[in-house]
């Protein structure tokens, strides 16, 4: 059990049972029909006499919750605890949410009152959507955002905060191991041209994330590419470097080294030739 939901008899208990609930510290909401409805047609007022529960509260797991169904022996869902901001939720269960020890947080904010607001944090095996785009969208605005208007002097908490959601995301891992894959295996991917390096699915998220990372470190990269090639083969290298904190590569280990600094070339390069065709585009 992670939550119930209360049908009161009739339109005035509503409130009152809500209010109550709120006063003893259980987080809650009151669900179904706006109080504002527009008046019901006249046909259908005969079939709402006598009906009273169009809304319903729904009560959610919080501290208060927890000991009350504990007192009475209930089966629930393993309690993550409460906690002053996302960012401190975040940090303390990064590693259960990395590992997939579970589908992942139902959040619960406020975690006391009648105006409870529930989301939802997948592990990275159980998203669905583009999520990878949202949250290096994140990050994009928070690198374009040189006077910290966003987030002020929680920046590098936000950057913090995004690039781990985005190590979850990537993160496929269920009960600590990866799943076997089902059916057939997929043929392996052959590079095409010369010198073009092609990762595994695993390795370019793994890889999108460092070099997002690294990228909030310096200065734009249009920065670096307005120097022409020399530029970029700069940016390049401090990506490289920087993206070895999270990537781990064997420094005596010629081959991997080359395929490390060459990926990173070839994503830059992409970006490089844009930024050059955009630039052509003004002249």
């Amino acid at each position: 059990m992670f939550g119930v939901i209360l049908k009161p008899a009739t339109k005035e208990a509503v409130k009152d049972i809500a209010d109550k609930l709120a006063a003893a510290k259980f987080a809650c909401v009151i669900n179904g029909k706006d109080e504002e409805d527009e008046e019901p047609a006249e046909e259908d007022k005969e079939a709402e006499e006598g009906d009273d529960v169009n809304e319903k509260i729904s009560i959610y797991m919080n501290e208060t919750f927890k000991e009350l169904i504990a007192k009475h022996n209930v089966p629930m869902v393993p309690f993550a605890g409460t906690y002053a901001s996302f960012y401190e939720l975040a940090m303390a269960n990064l590693e259960w949410m990395m590992n997939g020890m579970g589908e992942g947080l139902v959040l619960a904010a406020p975690a006391e009152g009648s105006k409870t607001v529930v989301s939802k944090w997948k592990i990275g095996a159980e998203t669905s959507g583009d999520n990878f785009s949202s949250l290096n969208k994140c990050l994009e605005l928070i690198e374009d955002d040189t006077e910290n208007k966003i987030f002020g002097d929680n920046k590098e908490k936000a950057i913090d905060l995004f690039t781990k959601m985005l190590k979850v995301e990537s993160s496929k891992l269920i009960n600590g191991e990866i799943p076997k894959p089902k059916g057939k295996a997929p043929k392996e991917v052959k590079p095409k041209g010369k010198g073009v390096v092609v990762l595994s699915e695993e390795e370019t998220k793994e890889y999108e994330i460092a070099i997002t990372s690294a990228k909030s470190k310096y200065d734009h990269g249009d920065t670096f590419y307005a120097k022409g090639g020399k530029g970029m083969a700069e940016y390049a290298e401090l990506l490289a470097k920087e993206c070895l904190n999270d990537i781990k590569v064997d420094a005596a280990d010629k081959e991997a080294n080359s395929k490390h600094i060459n990926y990173i070339k070839q994503i830059l390069k992409d970006e490089f030739i844009a930024y050059n065709k955009a630039n052509a585009k003004k002249k």
